[in-house]
């Protein structure tokens, strides 16, 4: 996620402007799937709510039958509390309920938290782990037996040092937005007037 302003904006929860997404098709069981996709997504919200600085987001899958998989994705901006990031998520959970009850795919997105599920899965399967914090003045210990940097006399000439090697310039990042099945049909559904605010998302 990605997002500026030109107002403070860290540790501020704020769910407009949003936008809904949904999938043109619908679930062979409306009632069950939408059963199912609420259990899911409120087990997703729980975890990342519960995610710390570095990192609020979770991804979870759940059976509705044999042949129908739901895959599903929940994120905040982590300078969000708890409190903050479960209520930004369970706002959105509740437009995908009354806007997108039976839809095979659907997603909510705001300035402060990302919500998504689809049949068919738009994520990466291994966990996304946040980097260990660095600790500060952290004390180096000196190299033990290290040789002598002196030359000696009977020492033979170092060679001559390669030629540097040129590097590839690096490679612009693949981004796609709305893959999945809703890639086949979506509508939009809400959108409210924009701020200053931008966002996007890679999944």
């Amino acid at each position: 996620m990605l997002r500026y302003s030109d107002g403070s904006i860290f540790g501020k929860m704020a769910f407009e402007p949003y936008c809904a997404l949904r999938d043109d098709n619908i679930a062979t069981n409306v009632s069950q799937f939408d059963q199912v996709l609420s259990t899911l997504l409120d087990d997703l919200i729980t975890q990342t709510a519960s995610g710390d600085s570095l990192l609020k987001f979770a991804t979870g899958n759940a059976t509705v039958s044999n042949s129908e998989i739901i895959y599903a994705l929940a994120q905040c901006t982590p300078d969000l509390s708890l409190v903050d990031c479960k209520d930004c998520l369970s706002n959105a959970t509740d437009v995908l309920s009354k806007f997108c009850s039976g839809r095979l795919g659907a997603r909510v997105f705001t300035p402060s938290s990302n919500v998504r599920y689809d049949k068919g899965i738009f994520f990466d399967r291994l966990p996304v782990l946040p980097l260990p914090p660095v600790a500060a003045d952290a004390p180096v210990s000196p190299p033990v037996d290290a040789p002598s940097l002196s030359p000696s006399p009977s020492t033979s000439p170092s060679p001559s040092p390669s030629p540097p090697v040129a590097l590839a310039p690096p490679q612009q990042p693949y981004i796609e937005i709305g893959e999945g099945n809703m890639n086949s049909g979506f509508q939009v559904l809400v959108t409210v007037v924009p701020l200053m605010i931008l966002q996007y998302f890679v999944f």
